[in-house]
């Protein structure tokens, strides 16, 4: 199962209660999507640049009845993804400090605005809008605008 797109992690939690034992094929740079399909069920992990012999290999093992990958490989992803889960819990008790006006301006960062431009929308002055930008950096412990908008995403993803 691909783990691209929105619905990846959710497919193999479907595969599994449908009786499957999902092999997962996940982006390298995407190691807690991969533990999240681990969680989920997933018997076997592959980086999507694996090749097809390797693929064949698994298949063949998890067909003769195998575990598809070992016991200690499994635990190191299942401790990814515990990580994972807990920086997410972090992010999100973070981003719940922050008012109602100040998430409405770190979306409109997200988005793209500039503070002016947020000013102009917001019919507030440019020094509140920096005001609630400089609150946002705090409460979310971030340096920049930048990690202040990754943060948000991250957590959206979560």
């Amino acid at each position: 199962m691909n783990l691209d797109g929105p619905a990846g992690v959710r497919l193999v939690d479907a595969a599994v209660v449908a009786g499957w034992r999902p092999v997962a094929v996940f982006r390298p740079g995407e190691r807690e999507r991969a533990a999240a399909a681990v969680a989920a069920g997933a018997v076997a992990l592959l980086p999507r640049t694996a090749v097809l012999r390797d693929l064949l290999d698994v298949l063949a093992v998890i067909a003769a009845g195998g575990p598809g990958m070992p016991d200690d490989e499994r635990a190191a992803w299942l401790d990814v993804h515990r990580a994972a889960l807990a920086a997410y819990g972090t992010r999100q008790r973070l981003l719940d400090l922050l008012t109602e006006r100040e998430f409405e301006m770190l979306q409109r960062l997200e988005r793209g605005q500039k503070a002016a431009d947020i000013a102009v929308d917001a019919v507030v002055a440019m020094s509140t809008v920096r005001t609630h930008i400089r609150s946002i950096l705090v409460k979310l412990e971030v340096n920049s605008q930048q990690q202040a908008v990754a943060l948000y995403r991250e957590a959206r993803r979560g």
